[in-house]
């Protein structure tokens, strides 16, 4: 359905009210009692951009939320650099926009699309997915889209619920930004289930350097002297920083130190 300036406004105003009083898991139950929920995909970047630059207090509006919010998931927009940033992944990659519209817009659409997704799934059955499924939501190529992807899995089923089928879903996964994603997620993971061990094998011949770099970490953190003759192979890889990332790996299992710590719980 094509949406007007009107309907986008009243979403943007509903939205923004929802979330300042912190209630952001009603926001889908009443975007749908409002007619509203269906709309939001179809909302443009463009567009709202637009919107916003001929209505600067629904911009100051989302800036000021995003400054003051307490929750610590979902986004935040940051107005003198233009960055938007993830929360829950705050060492990701961050995309600077041209423009402070650009950026709030942005922060507008992630914000809106990541809570309404959260009381969603929170509303779901609690059936996991099948692995073909995980292949399928984290074979991304944007990272916005992957983060998403990570919150609907992650936060209604639990990486440990899901961990035998992200494994068995890691080499259908085309993209690499999915591949680094379960590594990341399953290092702690390397001491009391050495079957991940065999993920990060894999990932030492990847064609991507930072599941190469993923996997030498994962290989330090489980200190295991047995996985040092297939870090070896890589010291005379092509690539300098896999070389160096190996060696490292390498190091830390030999000096029995490691720069990733859990706390168990």
């Amino acid at each position: 359905m094509r949406l007007d300036n009107q309907q986008l406004l009243a979403i943007l105003r509903l939205g923004h009210d929802i979330l300042a009083r912190g209630d952001g898991l009603s926001l889908h139950e009443t975007f749908t009692r409002s007619g509203y929920a269906t709309l939001i995909d179809g909302i443009s970047r463009s567009k709202l951009v637009r919107l916003l630059r001929e209505h600067p207090e629904i911009l100051q509006q989302w800036i000021s939320y995003s400054e003051n919010k307490s929750a610590t998931a979902g986004y935040r927009v940051s107005s003198g650099s233009f960055q938007v940033r993830r929360l829950e992944s705050p060492d990701a990659d961050i995309i600077i926009w041209g423009s402070v519209e650009e950026a709030v817009a942005e922060f507008i659409l992630c914000e809106l699309t990541y809570w309404s997704e959260v009381c969603q799934h929170n509303a779901a059955s609690q059936v996991p997915p099948t692995v073909n499924q995980i292949a399928a939501a984290l074979d991304q190529k944007r990272r916005g889209d992957l983060g998403r992807a990570q919150t609907r899995l992650f936060n209604d089923y639990g990486v440990e619920t899901l961990l035998p089928s992200l494994i068995a879903a890691f080499p259908r996964i085309k993209s690499w930004l999915g591949r680094n994603v379960i590594l990341f997620e399953l290092i702690r993971f390397a001491r009391q289930r050495p079957e991940v061990l065999q993920l990060a094998l894999l990932g030492l011949k990847d064609a991507a350097f930072l599941v190469r770099m993923q996997s030498c970490i994962m290989l330090a953190y489980s200190q295991r002297e047995d996985m040092i003759p297939h870090l070896e192979e890589i010291l005379s890889h092509k690539d300098k920083k896999t070389r160096q990332h190996g060696q490292a790996a390498i190091d830390h299992i030999r000096n029995k130190t490691v720069f990733y710590d859990f706390h168990q719980t």
